[in-house]
């Protein structure tokens, strides 16, 4: 008897504790929901928990996530999740361990096109692949989603891709996180001969939200090998391909770095060390913001995406603020020699104290940055393509021989533009500047008395 009531003490125990684990899984669950539903206003994304049924033992869950300005057939995409969630401490649904709580969930994804929706189903199932979650003591979770491996032909067309798996940490009062990636080798054979292989894509990656409605990334993938072959038999191949990018917030700013590179790259003509860099540095956060409420407010009002009138302007006001600095880096190594392109610029405000909406003379704008940009191309890579007809008349105006290679060098300071030796005139420049303002502040010209005289 004794040993019975033992038993029942320890049975109504564990159902005491598995209640307040799924009470508290409950709780994080729902702060996890609210702490990412600004960001999620922002980029016009509606999150809804449509569904929490919590028992003793067990719960379950349906989440949706819908993007109404992804338009495939006007009802926009739609993510649903739903999710059997096992009540800690001791846990064996998705997970043996010990926690809060343990949760195995799938991954439904429709467009509301019938033919895109069944193609996704073709592809992958009812769902794309099994999210398996572990809830810690500790206000954090881990968790991992598989997408077992695909099989797919259609019309002569065969993809094939291994397993992938992605695995995130994070915690549920905030939106911060980090993780890895492994995406599986890719081999597609179409059946016009065209034939595309990739080895895994691995990487990894950390979020951190700096306010409400924006958050910062690091992030780094790389993939071995990727290899084509088009119907006519002609072939290429890329190695040691790798995409970077670290953000960080300096003095309140945003400072991001961004950056393609291939160590070589196999076809008609054989490259190394290519490099496609991208910096900009100080970009007020409230910029970035701005930029996602526009894009989805543009996308879900029009759906040509035009923009309001003057939205441009004041999106232009907020990224150009003292400090603004862009640095472009392109290079690579070819025919024995090398190419390379280094472009800085960085923000000047008007020293008079006029804003970017305020300008009305296009001269203006030419104030705005101090530029420098050089060109270098080797000597061998003039003489063996057809620049060395191309360069002869530009010659120590625009471009310099300087040792083995030929050198364009050119600044904008002070409104002022110089290539090589050369000042250009302020009318190349504004030919190419963009339409800031969606009304100008006066016309270009007055044509009143055309039209008077036409009417005569």
């Amino acid at each position: 008897m004794k040993k019975l009531a033992g038993i029942l003490i320890l049975i109504l125990l564990y159902a005491g504790a598995a209640f307040y684990t799924g009470y508290q899984g409950e709780k994080n669950i729902r702060q996890q929901i609210a702490a990412g539903q600004q960001q999620a206003e922002v980029q016009g994304l509606k999150l809804e928990l449509n569904r929490y049924e919590r028992g003793v033992f067990f719960s379950d869950i349906e989440f949706t996530a819908t993007y109404p300005t992804l338009n495939f057939s006007g009802t926009g995409l739609t993510i649903t999740s739903k999710s059997r969630v096992q009540h800690g401490p001791l846990l064996l649904l998705g997970k043996v361990g010990v926690g809060l709580f343990s949760s195995v969930s799938t991954f439904e994804v429709r467009t509301g096109d019938a033919e895109i929706d069944q193609r996704l189903i073709d592809i992958f199932g009812e769902s794309i692949g099994e999210i398996v979650t572990l809830g810690h003591f500790n206000n954090r979770y881990t968790a991992t989603w598989t997408v077992p491996a695909i099989e797919f032909s259609q019309d002569g067309d065969v993809l094939k891709v291994e397993e992938t798996r992605l695995t995130i940490e994070g915690g549920y009062t905030n939106m911060d996180s980090e993780g890895s990636v492994n995406i599986g080798a890719m081999d597609f054979a179409m059946a016009d001969g065209t034939h595309i292989t990739t080895t895994p894509i691995t990487g990894t990656f950390d979020v951190t939200s700096i306010s409400p409605a924006v958050n910062i990334s690091n992030s780094e993938l790389v993939m071995a090998n990727m290899s084509f072959r088009n119907a006519a038999m002609m072939s290429g191949a890329a190695e040691q391909v790798k995409v970077v990018q670290t953000q960080k917030l300096v003095n309140g700013k945003v400072d991001t770095f961004v950056s393609f590179s291939a160590a070589k790259i196999n076809g008609p003509l054989e490259i190394t060390n290519l490099h496609y860099d991208i910096t900009l540095n100080q970009l007020d956060p409230v910029a970035i913001q701005k930029w996602t409420e526009l894009a989805a407010s543009m996308q879900a009002a029009d759906p040509q995406g035009q923009l309001e009138d003057g939205a441009v302007t004041e999106l232009v006001s907020l990224v150009l603020q003292e400090g603004l600095h862009s640095k472009v880096a392109i290079g690579a190594e070819f025919m024995e020699g090398s190419a390379k392109v280094d472009w800085v610029a960085d923000y000047r405000p008007l020293t008079d104290g006029r804003q970017v909406k305020d300008i009305i003379d296009p001269a203006d704008y030419l104030l705005l940055a101090d530029s420098d940009m050089v060109i270098s191309i080797s000597e061998s890579i003039v003489m063996q393509t057809p620049l060395m007809f191309m360069l002869g008349q530009y010659m120590d105006s625009y471009i310099q021989q300087e040792g083995d290679k030929y050198v364009m060098h050119a600044t904008l300071k002070n409104g002022v533009l110089k290539v090589g030796n050369t000042e250009l005139p302020n009318e190349v420049l504004l030919a190419m500047l963009p339409v800031l303002n969606g009304t100008p502040a006066q016309p270009a010209f007055d044509d009143t008395e055309v039209h008077d005289h036409q009417g005569e």
